[in-house]
């Protein structure tokens, strides 16, 4: 069973490559530890795309969205809408540092470092040798050596029980680059956990997919400071992905995991892409079937925003050319929310979704009004387990429903 899931994703992961449309949404967590002890957090959903890909270097781009915070407000009010990293493709093949913080007041370029994805020397040595050289930076508050906290709301202790009263997710939760705090480097070596790859499970164009990771760990230096480093990277040598790290000290503890991957490249539209690939459902075929019922993957929304983010432009381009060629299909957008906050704010989130998929059905791709609904369900409809980063990010999802006999 194994084996064949080994071989599986194997495959899978061979048709991932650093080409422009490649989607990643990540989860992150970060938290510091205060003498009041440490909360529970909603999900701080972040959405990278690669932008461009040439013989020189990789560009990742992020969008990000305005929050209560005063200071994001005033960043993206000032233009810095979205941020971008170049990496070196000789970086990508032999580099081994890595920054896993990001914040605006970084440079568009890091020469020496990898982004997203160690190299494929790391990745050769972890799998030959057991063992690389590394270079990890992270940002820090000061002298206190605690981990920056920067992104996700706190949640006060208590039930998950759907309609459990909670403080929100902050709109847009993009603290995460404008907290304080100093970017330390710290060095050391990462040993390779397991002698096998390690089975690590993903949304790979919508469709729940097990791939093949290498599991490092080292304990990392900065003057007279340790981190523990944890790093899960794609099995693939000429895309050695960071499925997830982890980085923990005295003062906390932070991480950030790959929950979906959206493959494109830089001809034809979302849908065409991924069918070319057999990974992405067809949604013709889906809303014409008997289910009359769709899940429309590559759509996306800031952490507790309903306003929807670049990389979302192939889906609804490529819903608003099935409709086109449907003329007498009448379909209903609908949003669902994960388990976080209390069910009158997940409804209302998961509506307003819903509406801003409608919207830009009608204003941007000329879907005539009258065809389409919208409606939001917020936590009621899961499909996966609320219990983990993997099945929430699953849970917050857009669907369209066509209306048939």
């Amino acid at each position: 069973m194994l084996a064949a899931l080994l071989a599986g994703g194997l495959a899978c992961a061979a048709t991932l490559t650093l080409d422009t449309g490649l989607v990643l949404v990540t989860t992150y967590h970060g938290a510091l530890v205060t003498s009041q002890g440490q909360g529970a957090q909603a999900d701080t959903e972040l959405v990278y795309s690669v932008g461009g890909a040439t013989a020189d270097a990789v560009r990742f781009d992020l969008t990000i969205v305005a929050s209560s915070d005063a200071k994001t407000a005033d960043a993206v009010a000032n233009g810095k809408r979205t941020l971008t990293r170049f990496v070196r493709r000789e970086d990508l093949a032999a580099s081994t540092r890595l920054s896993v913080m990001w914040t605006t007041a970084d440079p568009d370029k890091f020469p020496g470092q990898t982004f997203l994805t160690t190299s494929s020397a790391a990745l050769a040595a972890l799998k030959t040798s057991g063992e690389t050289p590394f270079v990890v930076g992270i940002n820090e508050q000061g002298d206190l050596g605690g981990l920056a906290k920067f992104a996700g709301a706190s949640v006060p202790g208590g039930s998950t029980a759907p309609g459990n009263a909670r403080t929100p997710p902050l709109a847009g939760a993009m603290a995460l680059f404008f907290g304080g705090g100093e970017r330390h480097y710290y060095r050391g070596t990462l040993q390779r956990v397991d002698t096998a790859p390690v089975i690590f499970s993903v949304l790979l164009n919508g469709v729940r997919t097990d791939v093949p990771a290498v599991h490092a760990r080292g304990q990392l230096k900065f003057a007279d400071r340790q981190i523990m480093a944890d790093f899960y990277w794609l099995d693939a040598p000429e895309f050695p992905l960071t499925l997830k790290w982890a980085i923990s000290n005295a003062g906390g503890e932070a991480h950030e995991i790959v929950t979906k991957i959206d493959q494109g490249d830089a001809g034809g539209t979302s849908d065409q892409r991924g069918a070319a690939r057999g990974h992405m459902p067809d949604i013709a075929g889906a809303l014409g079937g008997n289910a009359c019922h769709a899940e429309l993957h590559g759509v996306y929304f800031a952490t507790g925003s309903a306003e929807l983010l670049p990389p979302s432009g192939p889906a609804l381009k490529a819903l608003a050319q099935v409709l086109a060629i449907n003329p007498s299909w009448a379909v209903t957008v609908e949003g669902h929310t994960d388990n976080f906050g209390s069910g009158d704010y997940n409804l209302d989130l998961s509506t307003r979704r819903a509406n801003a998929v409608r919207r830009a059905l009608i204003t941007e791709y000329h879907v005539a009004a009258g065809r389409l609904a919208a409606k939001g369900y917020g936590l009621t409809r899961p499909v996966e387990t609320n219990a983990t980063e993997e099945g929430r990010a699953h849970n917050r999802r857009v669907e369209i429903s066509r209306q048939c006999r």
